[in-house]
């Protein structure tokens, strides 16, 4: 069985010429159907229709322009060839009227009839494609956009719980304040920050980064703040003390992540402090910037590095100590502030940031996360590249010490 090119149907009024085409057309691959009055073609058009269609002008111009705007505005994806007379007005008029080709008669070259067909056959079937192509695209966009608001409502949810996991409020605690920023660069954040009372003397509080942005690093977070929230439990309920020291956390943090295989790491700083003795026992796993210490309105970069907690195995941290005299102040910072800091190198960055600290503590007397905001001009309603948190802890005579979150 021959495989046509295509469905053409004929609509002239002209018998001998109608079957001149007819012969010239099947010869050339196509089908092709006859029709000889305007009924036959609204039925053929609804129950076979034809790929193209060809109406003759020249018998009857005024009927047939009339078929032609009708047949145009009903089936506008369907091409039409007229045959009409060598008159421009009337060329002119039937491509306005929508034509997609006029073939002047008398037929001499029938080699342009051939390529007017294909043209238009091709034409027709791009504009198809573009349009099926337009259909799914239109499809897809509609699914998407349910996608991203189902995202945006699992986001909402994901961000409302990861609030929750912050501290509620600041820690005042024996002439400490302890408190903090969280700053998303999304809607949820791969930064966490905490603190809480160990036991009558002690206080905890580190802060973290997880590799990477969005929900995957915000579960993360999570996971961070149930294995601390372990720890502590486990001390008070005196099975263990691993969460007085720091470098035995990131130890148990480190197989934690990597037995989970989440491929994420997070650096991090745990800190435990005696509220007794004054000592600072810290630990750093890979962030940056280090701890920044404030004394005698002097700030600089505490000590400490290591591996990211969760990047390889048997990774080893070190405890270090400082003692933490009356108007002391230590500032931790996720690296998303070193964004907001003007300048190229880090080292400009890191000696821009140890100054704005010295110049708030010589005018206020004490470190706010207010200050700081204005100082690098962080607005919580403006995107960032990345999360910025801070972590800040004064050591003031002015503080009235009272126990939270014990």
């Amino acid at each position: 069985m021959q495989t046509s090119y295509g469905h053409i149907l004929t609509y002239i009024e002209d018998d001998a010429l109608q079957a001149s085409l007819q012969v010239f057309l099947i010869d050339l691959g196509f089908t092709v159907t006859q029709s000889h009055s305007l009924e036959q073609v609204q039925h053929l058009m609804k129950h076979n229709g034809p790929d193209l269609v060809i109406s003759d002008l020249q018998r009857n111009p005024e009927n047939g322009l009339l078929f032609l705007s009708e047949f145009s505005h009903i089936y506008p994806d369907v091409p039409i060839i007229t045959l009409t007379v060598p008159h421009q007005k009337q060329v002119l008029k039937s491509l306005r009227l929508g034509a997609w080709d006029c073939i002047e008669q008398p037929l001499e070259n029938l080699t342009q009839l051939e390529h007017s067909v294909c043209k238009a056959l091709e034409r027709a079937r791009l504009v198809n494609e573009n349009k099926l192509y337009r259909h799914k695209l239109e499809e897809m966009n509609g699914k998407l956009e349910d996608s991203l608001h189902e995202l945006r409502y699992d986001q909402m949810a994901g961000k409302k719980v990861q609030a929750q996991m912050f501290p509620a409020s600041d820690l005042l605690f024996n002439h400490y304040h302890l408190s903090n920023f969280v700053m998303p660069s999304l809607y949820l954040s791969g930064d966490m920050v905490d603190y809480f009372t160990i036991s009558e003397k002690h206080i905890g509080f580190y802060i973290a980064d997880v590799s990477g942005h969005g929900a995957s690093s915000a579960f993360v977070t999570v996971m961070i703040k149930a294995l601390f929230d372990q720890l502590l439990l486990n001390y008070k309920q005196k099975r263990t003390k691993v969460i007085l020291q720091p470098k035995k956390v990131f130890a148990i943090a480190n197989d934690y992540l990597l037995q989970a295989n989440l491929g994420k790491y997070v650096t991090m700083i745990y800190a435990v402090l005696d509220t007794e003795t004054h000592r600072l026992r810290y630990s750093v796993a890979g962030h940056y910037p280090n701890p920044i210490l404030i004394k005698a309105q002097k700030a600089e970069f505490l000590p400490g590095r290591a591996f990211a907690v969760g990047m390889v195995k048997h990774a080893a941290f070190k405890d270090l100590a400082i003692d933490f005299p009356m108007n002391s102040k230590l500032a931790l910072f996720s690296d998303g502030l070193m964004e907001v800091i003007a300048g190229q190198a880090l080292d400009d960055k890191e000696k821009i940031l140890l100054s704005a600290i010295e110049r708030i503590d010589k005018e206020n007397g004490y470190l706010s996360t207010q200050a700081l905001k204005k100082t690098f001009n962080i607005k919580e309603a403006e995107s960032r590249p990345d999360d910025i948190t801070f972590l800040l802890m004064n050591r003031c005579e002015a503080i009235e010490g009272h126990k939270y979150n014990e």
